[in-house]
């Protein structure tokens, strides 16, 4: 075996430092439209893993709902299509833009139109996957404006609505319930929820939602107007039963404001419990909390981010196994971000808190409009941002590349490396900055010397003084490697592994013949470590692929 003569001993050890549960990969730009704002993204998944996607797009003064769905996880979709019948007259604010819901094969979608002079509700449905769309409904049956609606799909397939209705001079007058019957459009005369009297009104420009549990129970969700003070409250009305029962608040955190907030409530509901998100204007923080539906007495309320001052607004929450999940825009760093963060049911404070959006700090970008939605154990997350110039739409989710973090501490002198993440640049200087200038050696046949270091090789690269680097990236879980007979240098993957567990289709490796570099000299290698270099003898030319376990 052919090597440098290096007598020095070193100290090399590798940690990797543990990740969170949930990762938000790159961004991805989607459907981009030139010269158009895109607005208000909300998502839904059907049976299949089909994603259906709708939102707003604004050219001026002119609002229209498009449509598109994609069937790999949001990375491609399909051709956007209008689904508003009478064009440029929709309506759509913050949290109130379209809403998709799935039935069966139908796909729904309601959204706000005020075609006739009054803002009002319309439903538009496809029966055949989005592939084609009817005429727009319109829905609501009040005389004057109605606004902020919402749809759910029942254990019995009917579609429950529930949006605000106004009166002549625009003053609240109550919040309407209708239903649908299962395979049809066709809803019966919207009844008041009974959450509106003389003392109090839901804040008349703030977004409810509406939660289905499995045993048909639908809970609704608002910021209430008490004199200006403007909690959040929770209203259940029981499977099969005609009336909603009294409101249940959702926190006691004290908000007297003048105004309107124009920020409202997120829903989540999983098995017994159900979550919530809430903006407290008073305090411009937003919080999330939840309660078993059996005893419906909210916990204590915690701040998505209690460290930054700066406002926090619009949260969304999904909770699945038991975790609260949660996205907001926050303003710590000017223009608004959106952020995301994680608690679970019986803890009190969020964990795992991250920046979703990926372009540069102290861009000046607004990022808003956040949606989050849960699918085959991922998370993705949709906004609007302006960093295009326009308004566009980006995703990002927990099913792609997922970002992993290595520490490396090596030795004074010379140490066998690699790479064990994908990185946009693997320049030695910038992956290990302390090492010598021009110690970089891979072999093949004999040394190179090099400036960059590639997945799956291994390298001799000397330093000065003993530290440590950390490198961050793409996680590597599965590489091929081109071997050549004899002695190659070679390095392993993200995750270590058992030498034993290397697929060596054409028994290429000569048994007992994977070398790692120790303190005390060379030892064969059981148990290959990212970020380590191993000398590997072969006796053919071929692949190897080493692969997770």
């Amino acid at each position: 075996m052919r090597k440098l003569i290096i007598p020095a001993i070193i100290v090399f050890t590798i940690v990797l430092n543990a990740q969170p549960s949930f990762e938000f990969g790159q961004n991805y730009q989607i459907i981009s439209v030139n010269n158009v704002n895109q607005k208000f993204p909300y998502a839904a998944f059907d049976s299949n893993g089909t994603l259906h996607l709708v939102w707003v797009n604004q050219s001026g003064s002119n609002l229209n709902v498009y449509y598109a769905q994609s069937v790999d996880e949001g990375y491609s979709y399909s051709d956007p299509v209008r689904i508003n019948f009478h064009v440029h007259t929709v309506v759509a604010y913050i949290q109130a833009g379209p809403k998709i819901v799935i039935r069966d094969d139908e796909i729904v979608v309601v959204f706000m139109d005020d075609r006739t002079g009054y803002t009002s509700v319309y439903v538009n449905v496809s029966t055949d996957g989005g592939m084609t769309w009817g005429e727009d409904l319109k829905v609501s049956d009040q005389q004057y404006l109605v606004a902020y609606h919402n749809i759910g799909v029942g254990v019995d397939n009917e579609l429950h609505l529930i949006y605000y209705s106004y009166n002549n001079n625009y003053s609240f007058n109550s919040v309407r319930y209708a239903t649908s019957p299962s395979g049809l459009i066709d809803f019966s005369p919207s009844e008041p929820v009974g959450i509106a009297n003389e003392e109090m009104e839901p804040c008349d420009c703030c977004q409810p939602d509406l939660v289905i549990r499995g045993n048909g129970d639908l809970y609704i969700g608002y910021r209430n107007n008490n004199s200006n003070l403007r909690t959040h409250y929770l209203v259940r009305k029981s499977f099969l039963s005609d009336n909603f029962q009294e409101p249940v608040e959702i926190s006691n955190i004290s908000d007297i404001v003048s105004y309107c907030p124009s920020s409202g409530p997120s829903l989540s509901i999983e098995n017994n419990y159900i979550a919530c998100g809430f903006h407290v204007s008073q305090e411009n923080n937003s919080y999330v909390n939840y309660t078993s539906l059996d005893l419906l007495e909210f916990s204590p309320a915690v701040n998505v981010n209690p460290g930054s001052a700066p406002q926090q607004n619009f949260p969304v929450v999904v909770l699945k196994e038991s975790v609260i999940h949660t996205v907001w825009m926050d303003y710590r760093d000017g223009n608004s971000d959106i952020y995301y963060a994680a608690m679970g049911l019986g803890a009190t404070e969020v964990v795992n808190e991250q920046k979703i959006n990926d372009d540069p700090e102290n861009s000046n970008h607004v990022h808003k409009d956040p949606f989050l939605i849960w699918n085959d154990n991922n998370l993705y997350c949709f906004w609007s941002d302006n960093r295009t110039g326009n308004y566009q739409l980006f995703m990002a989710t927990t099913s792609g590349d997922q970002s992993a973090t290595i520490t490396v501490d090596y030795g004074q002198d010379w140490n066998l490396v690699g790479l064990p993440l994908e990185v946009e640049d693997g320049s030695y200087n910038l992956i290990f900055p302390e090492s010598i200038e021009g110690t970089l050696y891979s072999f093949d046949d004999g040394y190179s010397l090099e400036t960059s270091l590639i997945q799956g090789k291994g390298y001799w690269l000397r330093f000065e003084s003993a530290g440590s680097t950390t490198i961050t990236g793409t996680p590597v879980t599965e590489l091929t490697i081109s071997l050549n007979e004899g002695w190659n240098l070679i390095s392993g993957i993200t995750n270590s592994f058992h030498s034993s567990h290397i697929h060596d289709p054409d028994g290429l490796i000569i048994p007992g013949t994977i070398y790692g570099f120790t303190p005390n000299g060379y030892s064969e290698a059981e148990i290959l470590y990212p970020g380590k270099g191993y000398w590997i003898r072969a006796n053919n030319s071929g692949n190897i692929i080493l692969a997770s376990d």
